[in-house]
């Protein structure tokens, strides 16, 4: 009998696969459309959206953001879900068929951590830039294969290709973002994932920059740096925005009273979580409720 040769582990719990394990990404359902002439199409507020442009080109307006164009093979992700337009070109005079594959997706778990707010509205990876990688054409021909010609699992498998072009594209975009800009970090703090999660799972531990930086496997320092940096503030910083982001969510749900809330994000006391309510948000937390 052999011994079985130690294998370096393969997968790390990196920062953005905790973010997205924790909410629970679900591709729900893809179509594909052929359009011509003068067209729109509007997505409301709900639901997040993915725009691969198999073929001709589209115009894409999030609301309350400037419209960009689409070119053929380019794809656009709408990660937050705050509704957008897509439409014709006015300016292109006669153009070919657009044939537009999306994508819905939702996140199962809510509200979205903090720094999901970082992302941009819109995601454009695009070909005419060299931002839109060899994959998407694969990946997309292969989705439209299971919606066209469907088999047992196929529901289970558009659910999954949707996931997988979501996590590829968020991937892809960061690697192109400028190295002090770059989301959650880039790839050299997959170590910060451990302590991103930690904060996530349980926000009303009592929790240190000493012990986060345990979990992290780095000194207190060091640990407090990469972390600004990859997120936008300090940990503690975050740790207080993630608890008040639930405690937020709760309020607006109303089915728990302020005290109960208050010790559900980590405070001993109602009075103490008020006032650090108060001057997070500005107002008291029944003043939220009530609005």
């Amino acid at each position: 009998m052999t011994d079985r040769p130690e294998v370096e582990p393969v997968l790390r719990d990196d920062a953005l696969s905790s973010l997205l394990a924790w909410v629970r990404l679900r591709g729900e359902s893809v179509y594909q459309r052929d359009l011509v002439g003068s067209w729109s199409l509007d997505f409301a507020p709900g639901a997040s959206h993915v725009h691969f442009i198999e073929s001709g080109q589209a115009r894409l307006a999030p609301n309350g953001g400037a419209a960009i164009t689409l070119g053929a093979g380019d794809l656009a992700l709408l990660p937050l879900g705050r509704g957008h337009r897509l439409f014709s070109d006015p300016e292109g005079g006669a153009t070919p068929e657009t044939r537009v594959i999306g994508g819905l997706f939702h996140y199962e778990r809510q509200p979205l951590p903090p720094v999901f707010r970082r992302l941009p509205a819109v995601i454009h990876l695009a070909q005419r830039d060299g931002t839109a990688p060899d994959w998407l054409g694969a990946i997309a021909h292969f989705l439209m294969l299971e919606v066209n010609h469907p088999a047992p699992g196929s529901a289970l498998m558009i659910s999954r290709i949707i996931d997988l072009m979501v996590i590829r594209t968020l991937r892809s975009w960061q690697d192109h973002q400028p190295g002090p800009g770059k989301w959650l970090g880039g790839g050299r703090e997959e170590r910060l994932g451990q302590a991103l999660a930690a904060m996530h799972e349980e926000p009303a531990a009592a929790w240190t920059v000493e012990e986060l930086a345990r979990l992290a496997g780095m000194s207190r320092s060091v640990f407090a740096e990469r972390f600004s940096h990859a997120f936008g503030e300090p940990p503690l910083r975050y740790l207080m925005r993630w608890r008040f982001t639930l405690a937020s969510e709760m309020l607006a749900e109303g089915d728990l009273p302020v005290g109960e809330i208050a010790r559900l994000v980590g405070y001993d006391s109602e009075a103490g979580f008020s006032r650090a309510f108060k001057a997070f948000h500005g107002m008291a937390p029944s003043r939220y409720s009530a609005r």
